[in-house]
């Protein structure tokens, strides 16, 4: 799938830099995060120009190469909403519709990146310390096991009577605003970075620009 919706857990350095398994649940991660994309990009909300584009690039652009294996990875911010929901609170979706299927997957999926202590911890033992700062995954809860738990909670969402899906469900593409000294020194580390040297990397470059969501529809203020 396109890797900006990707589980957040397949992207993250692993540790031992050993690859993970993607699994089903991975699968509802995604389509949360698309949800979650798709809904900052599109529908009425609190937060436009220069905060969106920051937001939409730490969450879903931001990568990185590990100079040792030469494996792209991104940052923590993906896991951090995940486990926060700041890209489902701050914007204050002015659909309540979108704002509840956002809020009620964020609430379970943050299950997955909950710290859990390291069993059979030894106070007197020097590597415990580095053992117990590595982020585990705590044992998913029942609404993640359960196969139906997602189609159960849209439908749920659907038929609620309560819930407005009428109000404010119009169309809005909002506008992004990146500075122009952010994309001028975006332009130059491409230019001196090794990671773009090799072939492969170009090639790496290019089909993650063609994936991008964002598309040509990024504008630059060029008053900064």
């Amino acid at each position: 799938g396109t890797w900006q919706f990707t589980a957040a857990r397949l992207l993250e350095r692993p540790i031992n830099d050993e690859p993970l398994i993607h699994d089903r649940i991975d699968d509802i991660e995604s389509f949360f995060h698309l949800t979650n994309w798709l809904a900052l990009r599109y529908t009425p909300h609190s937060i436009d120009g220069s905060d969106l584009a920051e937001s939409l690039r730490k969450n879903f652009e931001d990568s990185y190469v590990n100079s040792a294996t030469g494996r792209t990875h991104i940052s923590s911010h993906k896991r951090l909403n995940i486990v926060s929901g700041d890209l489902v609170h701050r914007p204050r979706f002015a659909n309540k519709g979108v704002f509840r299927v956002l809020f009620r997957m964020q609430v379970i999926l943050s299950k997955r990146y909950a710290l859990a202590p390291p069993e059979d911890e030894d106070d007197d033992d020097p590597e415990q310390e580095e053992k117990i700062e590595q982020p585990r995954l705590k044992e998913l809860g029942t609404p993640l096991d359960d196969p139906q738990w997602l189609p159960n909670l849209l439908t749920s969402l659907l038929d609620n009577p309560k819930i407005d899906w009428e109000f404010q469900s119009g169309f809005v593409n909002h506008r992004l605003i990146f500075p122009l000294k952010y994309t001028v020194a975006i332009k130059e580390k491409r230019k001196t970075d090794r990671t773009f040297n090799s072939e492969g990397s170009r090639k790496s470059l290019r089909l993650s620009q063609q994936s991008s969501p964002h598309g040509s529809r990024i504008e630059l203020d060029e008053s900064d």
